[in-house]
């Protein structure tokens, strides 16, 4: 898990490799549980920590914006499939289930032309 993430930062802005089915989630896994650890305590706290706790969770959730986004166009390339069907989310309803799938779909090694991410 901790090397998936670590894996994670270290490909910032690497749009073109590819990403594990298993690398994909454990990162998932862990900035939910990040998420949740900052936010946990927010109803429990005075008011201004509240909101210093908020500022953390969005300064948190942009930072790892552009590395999600990458991460998803990776685990697409993984799946053998172009990072453009990752706007294939944007359609309503049914985007969503593509998304899933693609997300959750065994890696293709054949003719696949994306190398794998170090």
């Amino acid at each position: 898990m901790i090397e998936a993430y670590k894996k994670f930062w270290r490909h910032y802005f690497n749009f073109s490799d590819r990403s594990s089915r298993s690398d994909f989630w454990w990162v998932i896994l862990c900035n939910v549980i990040i998420i949740g650890v900052i936010s946990c305590p927010v109803d429990f706290v005075a008011p201004v920590v509240a909101r210093i706790l908020t500022i953390v969770v969005a300064l948190y959730e942009l930072a790892v914006a552009i590395p999600e986004l990458a991460l998803i166009i990776r685990r697409i390339h993984d799946t053998n499939r172009s990072g453009w069907y990752f706007f294939m989310l944007f359609i309503p309803i049914i985007g969503v289930g593509f998304y899933l799938y693609y997300m959750l779909s065994n890696t293709v090694d054949e003719n696949n032309p994306y190398k794998k991410a170090e």
